[in-house]
């Protein structure tokens, strides 16, 4: 098995791949000088692969926190959830509830 590949199984697989953290570090990727207007200058750019992360989105981060944090046997007792949002953090807790155990 190659050292750097990730295998989640079994009845939490699903959330064990979407504890933050449990890739890894997100990558993090230099911009060549083709679109970096200021490599000229001696100026590196690099950017943050925020879209490598579950869900593709770095809202299910604090998502999945807020989740985390209520005790587990009071999860399933909860009906609804709501977030000030119309984004991202409404679709990242409307994912992770499920798995949550929140109808």
């Amino acid at each position: 098995m190659n050292k750097n590949q990730k295998i989640f199984q079994g009845e939490n697989a699903i959330i064990s791949y979407l504890k933050p953290g449990a890739l890894g570090p997100t990558p993090v990727v230099e911009l060549p000088a083709s679109v970096n207007p200021f490599r000229r200058d001696g100026v590196r750019i690099f950017v943050k692969l925020m879209q490598s992360v579950p869900l593709a989105n770095i809202k299910s981060l604090p998502a999945y926190v807020m989740l985390d944090a209520l005790p587990k046997k009071e999860c399933s007792k909860i009906k609804n959830l709501i977030e000030y949002s119309s984004g991202n953090t409404v679709l990242s807790l409307t994912i992770l509830a499920r798995h949550f155990g929140i109808a």
